[in-house]
């Protein structure tokens, strides 16, 4: 491989990779280390109005959210985190529950404490940019436990839509009705690139720039 294609392979690479990292997430199961690493939040604990202890309508907008479910969208006093309210898909059948929360603008953040009344289930949560591509995905398991646990990510590109979903197995008993508490959503990213990073895209650039003068010679 002669010194241009070498050069032009080199840019192109370090491009690429800048690219990639740029829309980088991160799980967490661990609330202290999310919070640490989201910066400013706005939480949820479904405590006040427009929510009710019974069928929500579909959308409910609380807080710049705008919430719906699989089946329906019920605020439900049996388990709670804080306060005496949580949200919950509550139905009649045995498949996969799901909420479905449409974001606002600028969200970088996301997390919620989870609640499984049969102890034998997992649940994810799920991110989407604006054109529904999934950004990264978080799974916790509660089995054997009727304690709430924490999941949420972080992300550098704009988080639009998020579901959590209860997993049901196949050939199991889990029941699939689950509980959300305290959803934060906000975080802060630069869209300013830092010094380190600006200064390896103007070495992929100059690569790629000698390999095309090279080509042109």
């Amino acid at each position: 491989m002669n010194t241009k294609s070498i050069c032009r392979a080199f840019g192109a690479a370090l491009l690429t990779g800048l690219m990639t990292n740029q829309a980088a997430a991160t799980p967490y199961t661990d609330f202290t280390l999310f919070q640490s690493a989201a910066g400013p939040l706005t939480t949820d604990n479904f405590e006040s109005a427009p929510w009710v202890d019974s069928t929500n309508p579909m959308p409910t907008t609380s807080l710049g959210v705008a919430w719906t479910a699989q089946d329906n969208l019920f605020g439900t006093t049996a388990a709670a985190r804080s306060g005496s309210r949580s949200l919950s898909d509550l139905d009649g059948t045995q498949s996969s529950d799901q909420l479905f929360a449409a974001m606002p603008n600028d969200i970088f953040a996301i997390g919620g404490w989870v609640y499984d009344w049969r102890q034998g289930g997992q649940i994810s949560l799920t991110a989407y940019d604006a054109g529904n591509a999934v950004l990264d995905s978080v799974t916790v398991d509660l089995a054997n436990t009727l304690d709430f646990r924490f999941l949420g990510l972080t992300t550098t590109s704009a988080i639009a839509s998020v579901k959590f979903e209860k997993l049901v197995l196949p050939g199991t008993s889990s029941d699939d009705d689950f509980a959300l508490d305290d959803f934060s959503f906000g975080g802060t990213t630069s869209s300013v690139p830092e010094p380190s990073i600006i200064a390896l895209m103007a070495l992929g650039l100059a690569g790629i720039g000698y390999a095309r003068k090279k080509n042109s010679a």
